[in-house]
């Protein structure tokens, strides 16, 4: 096994009653290789042993004297025609997340082991995950710990003498024998297959991950370097469009994946064509356009600029009549001293205009020309003192009296 953690740390081991985290349980608990050990188990009521296979692993806790922390799925918490096992996958981390930081655990053990190396490597390679992605499986950092892997270099029947050997008791999952998932069956007859034909080793597939880190290393290096002109803005992130066509597309998918998932604070699984077409439309002629990522964040290309930007509340209506600093969307107006008339700040409606010297000019043609995004147009301030129009936020304003008390902050690309 690899001893990624040290003896004085507290840990946690993911314990599900199947062979491969008994086995582990008992190898940890025999090496006295931790400060404190604690058992972290979810019940997801899935099958008919799941009372068994929690019973099982209590008895082991209290026989060992180990703390054990439960957690049961409610029959009514799985959504009707959604993954089952990205559901359950996602409950167990909301609860290992809580766990960890109560008891302030520092590294979580999962029995992950080669056979799982083996199945994840082909199941990312086949679905085109390794473009966003790394081949294998890995230890990490997780919201305030560590998850280390210690069985990933043990093969799986070496896990099963293991268990033989030291009369380690576990549960069989008859799920895992079920062809309908996609892993059971690369499981179970693809990788069989491959190794089956005498020139090939399905083992060759782990060099095939390790050649594929050495890729990821050199993307990342490109990706470092390019992320010192992303300019951090109110609303996101924001860099020069030129600039980012200028890279080669592995190097920009990278730089996007990275900002989407740093901007959303988890891992985003952005669909590897969606991905494609944002980076196709950011290199055509496309003036403007937006691309929803999540709930929460979208893309704008717009003219020579790209920007990641969380959806902000909107103001669409203001009246300011006494002194003061006012917040109107990404804008802060201040108004110094008293003024005898109502200030209204709104939003621009399509007919707008300001009168400027002798002339009328076009609210929509002053935007365009200052390549202003949509989404930050519908975000602009006007502002208008008894029906008359004397200021375009920060990007035009006539000889109206108002401006010698009434400044206005802002910028429009960053709305």
């Amino acid at each position: 096994m690899e001893w990624c953690w040290d003896s004085s740390q507290h840990i946690a081991i993911a314990v599900s009653g199947g062979v491969d985290s008994m086995v582990l349980l008992d190898r940890i608990r025999k090496s006295g290789h931790y400060s404190t050990l604690s058992i972290l188990h979810v019940n997801h009521g899935l099958r008919a042993q799941s009372e068994e296979e929690q019973q099982m692993i209590e008895d082991y806790a209290k026989k060992y004297d180990i703390r054990c922390f439960v957690s049961r799925i409610a029959p009514d918490y799985f959504t009707p025609n959604k993954s089952i096992q990205q559901e359950a996958r996602d409950y167990r981390y909301q609860f290992f997340d809580r766990i960890m930081y109560e008891q302030q655990l520092e590294i979580l053990l999962t029995a992950h082991h080669q056979d799982d190396q083996l199945e994840t490597i082909i199941f990312r390679l086949l679905t085109k995950r390794f473009y966003t992605q790394r081949l294998s499986i890995a230890n990490g950092v997780r919201k305030g710990y560590i998850i280390c892997r210690p069985m990933l270099h043990m093969k799986k029947a070496d896990i099963l003498k293991y268990a033989v050997e030291h009369n380690v008791s576990y549960s069989e999952d008859s799920s895992n024998s079920s062809l309908k998932y996609a892993r059971n069956a690369i499981r179970r007859e693809l990788i069989p297959a491959i190794d089956s034909i005498s020139q090939l080793s399905s083992e060759a597939l782990l060099d095939v991950a390790a050649w594929h880190e050495e890729v990821l290393e050199l993307i990342d290096d490109h990706v470092k370097m390019f992320r010192t002109a992303i300019r951090q803005t109110a609303a996101g992130y924001s860099w020069d469009r030129s600039q980012f066509n200028a890279e080669k597309q592995l190097v920009r998918r990278s730089i996007l994946t990275q900002l989407i998932e740093e901007a959303a604070g988890e891992h985003v699984a952005v669909p590897l064509s969606y991905l494609d077409e944002m980076l196709r439309i950011a290199k055509s002629h496309t003036t403007q356009v937006s691309f929803s990522v999540t709930s929460e964040w979208r893309l704008d290309i717009a003219y020579d600029q790209l920007m990641l930007q969380c959806e902000q509340p909107l103001d669409e209506y203001m009246e300011i009549q006494s002194p003061g600093k006012y917040k109107f969307n990404e804008y802060e107006i201040d108004l110094s001293s008293d003024y005898n008339e109502i200030i209204v700040v709104r939003l621009p409606s399509q007919h707008d205009k300001i009168k400027i010297g002798k002339h009328h000019q076009k609210i929509n043609r002053i935007m365009i020309n200052h390549k202003v995004p949509a989404a930050a147009r519908n975000r602009l301030p006007i502002i208008e003192i008894q029906g008359t129009i004397a200021a375009v936020g920060t990007l035009k304003r006539n000889d109206h009296p108002i401006h010698e008390i009434l400044t206005i902050k802002g910028e429009e690309q960053n709305a």
